[in-house]
């Protein structure tokens, strides 16, 4: 029988080694890798084939980077798990960010023992709002660049591009735009995002949003 293969993210040491003890008594399900830190989060992606990948928010006190975490993952990585984040607060918040993160469900650790069938429904795509998600996700992304970062319609088009992988002249390509007036949009990007590079345009709004949240002012 082939079995899901699973790693846990938690600072918590003794919550990861109850939780693989408990996942350890599922026999379609085989805990292959752990991790107490975002840095050890990302290592993982790179070593290990996972299927699943449930990860703690906050990794260090109250700083949610196990949401910055997932992103990073299921951005830079080409092993891209299902990531379920784990919780000891409901928050919407949370939730959102989670979800906007890549993230595909939700899970309070007091309700770890659901987590067997959440594995296993994820694992065999049985998951018939997950469309929905990645559009609301979406849309709460480009309504969040326009609102808190006041990017125009087309230079979210871009952000969005550009974050995607596309290069330069792919974009240029698709969107039927001179080479000028692709780094005309850049500029004022960059200039609205406070960053020095679109890459690190991207890097500010994803730290601040998944980490902060967006209900302080951006600093430099």
């Amino acid at each position: 029988m082939e079995k899901i293969s699973v790693a846990i993210v938690d600072d918590n040491q003794e919550f990861l080694r109850s939780m693989m003890r408990f996942l350890g008594l599922s026999k379609d399900i085989s805990v292959v890798a752990t991790a107490t830190t975002k840095e050890e989060a990302l290592k993982l992606s790179e070593i290990y084939n996972i299927d699943i990948m449930l990860m703690d928010i906050n990794l260090s006190e109250n700083k949610c980077d196990g949401i910055l975490a997932a992103n990073q993952i299921l951005t830079n990585y080409l092993q891209k798990p299902k990531i379920i984040m784990l919780t000891d607060h409901n928050n919407n918040d949370l939730v959102q960010r989670s979800f906007l993160a890549g993230a595909v469900y939700f899970v309070l650790k007091t309700n770890f023992k659901s987590l067997p069938n959440t594995i296993r429904h994820i694992y065999n795509n049985d998951f018939p709002v997950g469309a929905v998600l990645k559009d609301y996700c979406d849309l709460m992304k480009n309504k969040i660049l326009k609102s808190k970062f006041l990017l125009s319609d087309t230079e979210i088009v871009i952000y969005n591009l550009v974050e995607k992988g596309n290069a330069q002249s792919e974009i240029i390509r698709e969107l039927y735009i001179s080479e000028s007036t692709y780094k005309k949009h850049v500029n004022h990007i960059l200039r609205k995002i406070k960053a020095t590079s679109i890459k690190k345009a991207i890097d500010k709004y994803k730290e601040i949003f998944f980490t902060k949240g967006l209900d302080k002012k951006v600093e430099d």
